[in-house]
């Protein structure tokens, strides 16, 4: 019995705390979560700067690029220029050669005027004297020399003329290339500016989503804090009825103690043919005789038997502590036994014992009444570990 009432009072004492642990628990769990939210949107932050400063190198790797890009085009164009001007010198070399060629045969023809033969060393052998042959073979020779200097030099311009024209035509396809290879860089990095910039576009969004998260779950914490505010009114009374029943049965458990530790259980009923009217542990709300209402949990139990002028007697036996006036109880009497339960006695019409004295089971210690805060004649009968404290229900005590 004693650890049934154990387990009933860890069991009251559970269902209060339930009452309040579990509104706190939610209330922390909000602030866990806009902390959390906070974090993330640090971090969101963070790759936002990261993405910017990345943004911003890319950028000007771009334009490091189109300045590369337009100093190789500007490159091809003069280069362009220069071979449409190897071009025209070409044109020019060949129109040189042409004129050369024609001085060539002016020059033979010059050799030739008075022959008649088209062979030339025929005509040397015709030649009247030896003067004539002479001058038509230095004729030749320098016809010769001359020849081959312009052979010559035409070869030299054209063999420079085609290394120009070579390594022009090398460097056009080289500048190309880089042109074609700049712009395949430059594509890249667009799609990359492209692909951070939606990057920073998506975090921006997250943020935002974040934030309003935030303020939805500020609003919700505001909200259970008020629901926990309204739970704590709610469950303000039902909580003291908790306590209050569980102090009842930790007294009971007490008193079960010390009555089985004492080995005393002779307690008798303190009025014959006794009528419960309020029970031991119930809470009640009174109306006085005065009109004043008064909310309390009983700690006794009130009984009645019909007559108004009724002997009230010692439930066992022991020594007064108290037998007097209280402005609660009114005129009363409280005893200590020898197992060190008290008995007391309230709203006594009179007195017929005093401090100090000894009693005995059933010796009468006054007249029933209703002096105190009572609704009427009755007797509040009640048993206690301690003078005024730690009350326990007579009913499990008398017979």
């Amino acid at each position: 019995m004693h650890k049934h009432y154990k387990l009933c009072a860890i069991f009251c004492m559970s269902a209060l705390l339930c009452q309040v642990v579990i509104p706190v628990a939610f209330a922390d769990e909000y602030d866990t979560k806009i902390s959390q939210q906070k974090e993330k949107i640090k971090e969101i932050d963070a790759t936002t700067l990261e993405k910017s400063s990345e943004l911003k190198q890319t950028m000007q790797e771009i334009e490091m690029l189109e300045n590369t890009i337009h100093d190789v085009e500007k490159k091809i164009e003069d280069n362009q220029k220069e071979f449409q001007r190897l071009q025209e010198e070409s044109a020019l070399l060949e129109e040189l050669i042409i004129k050369r060629d024609e001085r060539i045969k002016e020059q033979a023809r010059h050799i030739q005027v008075d022959d008649t033969t088209d062979d030339f060393f025929q005509s040397i052998l015709a030649s009247e004297n030896i003067v004539e042959a002479l001058s038509k073979v230095l004729a030749l020779t320098e016809l010769t020399r001359a020849s081959n200097d312009i052979l010559e030099q035409q070869r030299i311009d054209k063999d420079k003329l085609n290394e120009k024209r070579e390594k022009l035509e090398q460097i056009t396809l080289e500048d190309a290339q880089r042109v074609k290879e700049l712009d395949v860089l430059k594509s890249n990095l667009l799609i990359k500016t492209t692909e951070i910039e939606v990057a920073l576009s998506q975090l921006a969004s997250d943020k935002q989503d974040l934030e309003t998260d935030i303020e939805k779950t500020k609003e919700k914490q505001e909200q259970a804090k008020r629901e926990y505010e309204e739970l704590k009114r709610r469950e303000q009374d039902r909580q003291e009825a908790l306590k209050k029943e569980q102090e009842r049965i930790q007294q009971i458990a007490l008193a079960k103690s010390t009555v089985i530790n004492t080995g005393q259980t002779g307690f008798v009923y303190p009025i014959s043919q006794p009528t419960v009217t309020s029970p031991f542990g119930v809470a009640r709300q009174l109306t006085l005789l005065n009109g004043q209402k008064y909310t309390d949990v009983h700690n006794g139990i009130d009984y009645v038997n019909g007559n108004s002028q009724a002997l009230i007697t010692a439930s066992a036996g022991g020594v007064v502590v108290f037998a007097g006036k209280d402005s609660y109880g009114g005129i009363g009497v409280i005893i200590k036994h020898e197992n060190g339960m008290y008995t007391h006695y309230w709203h006594l019409s009179t007195l017929q014992v005093s401090v100090g004295q000894s009693v005995s089971q059933g010796q009468a210690l006054g007249v029933i009444g209703a002096t105190g805060l009572a609704t009427g004649i009755h007797l509040h009968f009640g048993m206690s570990t301690q003078m005024y404290s730690g009350y326990v229900n007579p009913a499990l005590y008398v017979h």
